[in-house]
């Protein structure tokens, strides 16, 4: 028998030959250990025979994964597990999901494809894909017709069965024919439904960060629209470089600085009816000795939690994290965690992040030598404590000073934008991008005004899934000597190079921004007013200024940075003498629970097929129930659902699995599974955990 791995028992082959997933002995033994804290021994079953570990094309292309260096070293991804956290997370997920295929060998012989879903977006390997094509009516529907008229009828086929629903009434027509932006069915509706009524092929939605398909209820769009809401009508407020945040709630949190004399104190409020009205939900200041100001705040968020990262306008920065769903007016200085001191002074901006790991990532501008640098710090406990400060900057230097920090994330990436504006002697002010590679922190020049007297200011950034960036700032330049103008410029390629700048229009304090369709606004002040500009083209050409508030003391306008929302007029907050307001034009999926909720999954086999067989694990709950129908059809053929036999099993005192068994007496090319899930009452919160399957 050859030797194994001690937790998992992985085969570890003979000196320094090499597995066949291309790793020596010493490595598997790394492998062994880095994995399993997650998956027991019994668990981990790869079908190990006593000289090879058989696994499926799926399993092999994620284990292609783990390589090694010239040097025989352990790499995934290309990187040392341990060093990128989120190469870990994937690591762990990527485990599971060999696992699930495991099972499903263990389960089924003779199968010819498999299907799994652990609600994590990364079952690649899977034969079955959630179709999440769905979309609103756009009337009322009367019983008896036969047209759906709806906003979009994008990724719907004719043949295919939908499900239509609103908060009342349920039913599963057939698409018979696409007519521009209607649906025709096959059979007259039976039941009404209201303007609004989704028209879908799944409408649950997928909680990828617990790992659960979960009801999402009837959702409908409707147009909200907000115009210079008083979030306060007290104190003297500041919200420079601290952006509104919207939870996965739907709540809307700001964060804002009550400045005047003897009031250092930062408070947060909350909407929880899409900014028409607003309460205050937390306060607090810095802590060293016994009270100290607080300024400057930088807020984020991750779920419900929010997280707010501040100065004390001396030595020292903090941060505060909070539940926003369990606070009510309270007191939070108690909560306020020291992440650094230093014995000069700080910068007055700093800026924080919450990457979709839980990673929080901060930087901010102190003066520890004799000029200004940037620091880093990130926390992974949800800010209870913070990692020592690294520098990213090292200047040591007084004529010079590097300031004005702004976090985005890149591929779950920190990435630093900050500006080194010249105070003393010559020099060029620059705007820099600082990423973290090889153990050191880099220092790329976007732009660069080679004369001292131009300094450049208080840059805004955001990015996207396809390594773009897009960065707006505003200074001013030789012709322009005295006259701030916004700037812009974008990279396509995650910052390895970068557009010639754009000099925009005259303005300050910019915010720049993105909607779902892709437009970009960078909204800014310009003479007592916040204006807007505008680009449909990526940022190539940009509108004239809009005009969005006139009046006296118009400063500090932040905008929501959530790419995901359909907004006409960017969600955003800024002063107007001296009172924080919101203001924005989107439009919203309002949602209304529902009993019964529709999912399905679109089978594509490699050969035809007459047998599926699922599994599906779910809340244990008598409350919670699910059935499944299986359509056999040939590619373009009309869905026609038959029952799938159900089994019911505990797993363990927490977890129930159904057993769903569908055959067809001919052979077909493809097949669509639709699980349905029925709760007795919407107050019910049981989930789907995990699905697993095998055609044949």
């Amino acid at each position: 028998m050859p030797d194994l791995t001690p937790n998992l028992n992985l085969e570890l082959p003979k000196d320094n030959e090499t597995a066949d997933i291309g790793v020596i002995n010493s490595n598997m033994v790394i492998i062994d250990g880095k994995v399993a804290h997650t998956v027991s021994k019994e668990e981990f079953n790869l079908h190990k025979s006593d000289s090879i570990i058989h696994h499926t094309h799926a399993n092999k292309v994620q284990l292609d994964k783990i390589t090694e260096d010239t040097n025989g070293e352990l790499l995934y991804n290309g990187k040392k597990p341990g060093v990128d956290v989120n190469a870990v997370y994937t690591l762990q997920r990527e485990v599971a999901n060999l696992k699930a295929v495991s099972e499903l060998k263990d389960r089924v012989d003779g199968a010819s494809g498999f299907f799994y879903d652990l609600f994590d977006d990364r079952n690649g390997g899977s034969i079955a894909k959630m179709d999440n094509t769905r979309t609103n009516t756009t009337a009322e529907l009367s019983i008896g017709s036969t047209t759906l008229p709806v906003l979009s009828v994008a990724g719907f086929a004719v043949g295919q069965e939908i499900t239509v629903f609103d908060d009342t009434n349920l039913e599963r027509p057939r698409i018979a024919a696409i007519n521009g932006s209607t649906l025709i069915i096959t059979s007259t509706l039976t039941k009404s439904y209201k303007k609004g009524a989704m028209v879908c092929r799944s409408s649950v939605v997928v909680d990828t960060i617990n790992h659960t398909l979960k009801f999402s209820g009837w959702a409908y769009p409707e147009k909200i629209i907000r115009s210079a809401v008083r979030i306060s009508d007290t104190g003297v407020f500041a919200i420079s470089n601290n952006r509104p945040q919207r939870l996965s709630n739907g709540w809307l949190v700001v964060t804002v600085n009550r400045g005047g004399a003897g009031q250092g104190v930062i408070y947060c409020y909350k909407s929880e009816d899409n900014g028409l009205t607003w309460s205050q939900l937390c306060y607090f200041h810095g802590s060293y000795p016994t009270y100290s100001w607080a300024g400057y705040p930088s807020t984020t968020s991750y779920g419900t939690k929010v997280s707010v990262f501040f100065t004390d306008l001396n030595t020292r920065h903090y941060s505060v994290t909070f539940d926003a769903t369990t606070v009510t007016n309270s007191d939070l200085t108690n909560k306020a965690v020291l992440v650094h001191t230093n014995a000069n002074m700080t910068y007055n901006r700093s800026s924080i992040i919450w990457a979709p790991d839980g990673v929080l990532h901060a930087a901010w501008s102190t003066k520890d030598t004799n000029t200004y640098n940037i620091l880093y710090s990130k926390s992974t406990d949800g800010g209870a404590t913070w990692a020592k400060a690294t520098q990213v900057t090292t200047a040591n230097d007084e004529g010079f000073e590097y300031i004005e920090p702004c976090i985005v994330l890149l591929e779950n990436k920190p990435i630093i934008f900050h500006i080194r504006n010249i105070t003393s002697g010559s020099g060029a002010n620059i705007v820099y991008m600082s990423e973290f590679n090889a153990g050191s922190w880099s220092l790329k020049s976007i732009y660069g005004s080679t004369i001292q007297l131009y300094p450049q200011k208080k840059s805004t950034v955001i990015t996207d899934e396809i390594n773009k960036i897009y960065i707006a700032w505003h200074g001013t330049d030789t012709t322009h000597t005295s006259t701030d103008y916004i700037r812009f410029s974008k990279s396509v390629d995650g910052g390895a190079t970068w557009s010639a700048v754009q000099k925009l229009v005259p303005g300050q304090d910019a915010s720049i921004t993105k909607n779902k369709a892709g437009k970009l606004f960078i909204e800014y002040v310009e003479a007592g007013s916040i204006k807007r500009i505008e680009s449909i083209d990526d940022g190539i050409n940009w509108s004239s200024p809009i005009t969005v508030s006139t009046g006296s003391d118009q400063a500090f306008v932040n905008t929501l940075a959530d790419s995901s929302i359909d907004f006409d007029d960017p969600l955003s907050i800024y002063i107007v003498d001296r009172i924080p307001v919101f203001k924005g034009t989107w439009t919203t999926q309002i949602s209304t629970p529902v009993l019964v909720e529709d999912v399905r999954y679109n089978i594509v086999p490699s050969t035809q097929i007459d047998e599926v067989v699922a599994w599906v694990d779910r809340g244990t709950n008598e409350e919670l129930l699910i059935s499944s129908a299986v359509s056999f059809h040939d590619i373009g053929g009309n869905e026609s659902y038959v029952a799938a036999t159900k089994t019911s099993a505990p797993m363990d005192e927490t977890i129930t699995e159904d057993q769903f068994i569908a055959t067809n007496s001919v052979a077909k090319q493809q097949a669509t599974l639709r699980l349905t899930l029925n709760r007795t009452s919407v107050d019910v919160d049981k989930s789907v955990k995990k699905l697993l399957g095998a055609v044949s």
